[in-house]
């Protein structure tokens, strides 16, 4: 216990320091309920990913989680790069009690987000009825309800990233990382119950899509009562040449990390049997549990990062960056090494089908330990307006992916994807690096400097 404790105060300190400052203290305080939650959101996503894999097998989760990789590519591309941008303005224009221009910003980003996310739903169902029709394929049934999903996970992207910008992560992320999940547990199994082996990746997407909408409505619910009263008095203030320049190098920055996350999955299930996708499906959804600390410290970070360097407080930016490296690294790798020893194991659980996977997750974690150690790289671009060079950062990382997958992945399958999603995040990781320090004089990761 006395070695435990004193562990856990010097975690403390490296967090919060001895001085409990107003800053220190709302990121500690915030970071600390947002772990927690994403601790509950991870736990209960790994319970439905695993029920259905066991459910519905290799080749109906492969289905499952093709479906949704275009969905989620889409996804992006439809909220035309509004999602960051509302955490940093939403902080900015909260801070300077701008009222008039945050609903005007809401209203102007909610409307381009629906028109462009029912758009692209039409064009991807279209397509895919198109193609069903002349051969008949399990993958475009699951595509046609997917697209479905489209406009309510596009808006409730937007919601939750304006709840981040008004300092409300919490709240924010329930809809999403707690209600869903546990939605989709109870669908998952009396579907299982009621339906046995007629339970296909298909009919889990309309479970899927059930969820979303709940969670949909509860989410705009939260969004409505923590809005602040004192804007609704005034008139909306538009931007809108300005938001939308700011917009484009989002929706590019945004674009591009999605399709770097979705490129193997999307090559894997254009080339391979079903089966195989479902197996890289499930070993980078483990490996992507080492990402959820850096996942729970960015919503805290976000906001905090846009109002210091909106008043110049470098400093402190440089501070806070150093030290939530350090707290991301330390929290991944003893999580890294539990993965590593009882990888096999936790693939079983899954099935036994999935154990072939090993491999897969070995390559992938140590990606995952190399990006905890970089800290938070693409959002101090993002959230100080450098969002442009944030693009050219994620643009070489992807082309070099693409080209990576294009030519693995057809000679070794799942072992390609996986090559090339761990090179990728070293890649573009030390790009982002390089272009902090040199844009504004922050050295990131855990070799960041304590002061300027």
């Amino acid at each position: 216990m006395i070695a435990f404790s004193n562990i856990y105060n010097l975690f403390i300190n490296i967090v919060q320091g001895s001085d409990p400052e107003s800053l220190r203290a709302r990121v500690v305080k915030g970071a600390t309920g947002s772990l927690s939650l994403q601790v509950i959101s991870v736990f209960l996503g790994l319970v439905s990913s695993l029920l259905l894999a066991k459910f519905i097998g290799a080749h109906g989760y492969g289905i499952y989680t093709y479906a949704l990789a275009w969905i989620n590519l889409l996804m992006v591309i439809a909220a035309f790069g509004t999602n960051r941008l509302l955490t940093r303005e939403v902080a900015i224009f909260q801070q300077k009690r701008q009222w008039a221009k945050l609903y005007g910003l809401l209203r102007w980003s909610n409307l381009r987000a629906t028109y462009f996310s029912i758009t692209l739903a039409i064009i991807l169902a279209s397509i895919s009825l198109w193609l069903y029709v002349f051969s008949y394929s399990e993958k475009t049934v699951a595509l046609i309800l997917a697209s479905l999903l489209l406009p309510f996970m596009t808006l409730s992207s937007l919601r939750q990233a304006t709840l981040q910008g008004l300092h409300h992560v919490v709240i924010g992320l329930i809809p999403e990382n707690i209600l869903r999940p546990i939605l989709l547990i109870i669908f998952f199994i009396s579907c299982h119950f009621f339906l046995g082996d007629e339970f296909t990746g298909v009919v889990a997407l309309v479970n899927n899509l059930i969820a979303c909408i709940i969670t949909f409505i509860v989410g705009t619910y939260l969004l409505y009562i923590k809005l602040p009263n004192i804007g609704h008095s005034e008139d909306p203030q538009y931007l809108k040449s300005d938001w939308l320049r700011s917009a484009i190098p989002f929706l590019l920055l945004s674009g591009l990390q999605a399709a770097n996350s979705q490129v193997g999955v999307i090559i894997l299930g254009s080339i391979v049997d079903a089966s195989e996708v479902g197996i890289y499906s499930v070993a980078i959804k483990i490996a992507g549990l080492l990402s959820f600390f850096l996942l729970a410290v960015n919503t805290i970070l976000a906001p905090n990062i846009a109002s210091l360097y909106s008043v110049g407080d470098l400093d402190r930016l440089q501070m806070l960056t150093t030290k939530s490296s350090w707290s991301i690294l330390l929290l991944t790798l003893p999580a890294s090494l539990i993965l590593i020893i009882f990888g096999e194991y936790i693939l079983s659980i899954f099935g036994l089908d999935f154990i072939v996977g090993y491999d897969l997750l070995i390559i992938l974690i140590i990606g995952q330990v190399f990006n905890a150690a970089m800290g938070s790289v693409g959002l101090l671009l993002t959230m100080t307006r450098h969002e442009k060079d944030a693009v050219v950062g994620v643009l070489i990382g992807f082309l070099i992916n693409l080209t990576l997958c294009s030519f693995l992945i057809p000679l070794y399958g799942a072992l390609g994807a996986a090559i090339s999603t761990t090179l990728n995040t070293f890649i573009w990781n030390i790009i982002f690096g390089i272009l902090v320090f040199k844009r504004i004089n922050i050295v990131p990761s855990i070799i960041g400097r304590r002061n300027i």
